[in-house]
């Protein structure tokens, strides 16, 4: 799938800005993440999307993933370049993360 025809889809679906943001501070990206959707994330990425943007809170998508141990999320994220170093307002990495919740 090309960049433009995962924009294509994701119109589909009702996202026309990959930056918007909800009342907790989520872009797309974060949201997906958090919620688990390994294809949302892949289609959102392929699309451009920040992956160091934060929430409210200071956590990332990669964040979000490993918080929620989704390996295959996690996994793309960092072959696509995310911060694995990044840390949200209360100093917390992925890696932190992905510790405090076993």
């Amino acid at each position: 799938m090309t960049p433009e025809e995962s924009v294509q889809e994701l119109r589909g679906r009702g996202i026309t800005n990959l930056e918007e943001r909800s009342s907790q501070e989520q872009t797309p990206l974060i949201s997906a993440a958090q919620r688990g959707d390994t294809e949302l994330v892949r289609l959102l990425v392929l699309a451009g999307a920040d992956l160091e943007a934060k929430d409210e809170y200071g956590d990332t998508a990669l964040i979000w993933g490993a918080w929620k141990r989704r390996k295959d999320i996690v996994q793309l994220l960092l072959e696509k370049g995310a911060d694995p170093n990044a840390t949200s307002s209360h100093g917390d990495t992925a890696l932190m993360k992905s510790a405090m919740n076993r």
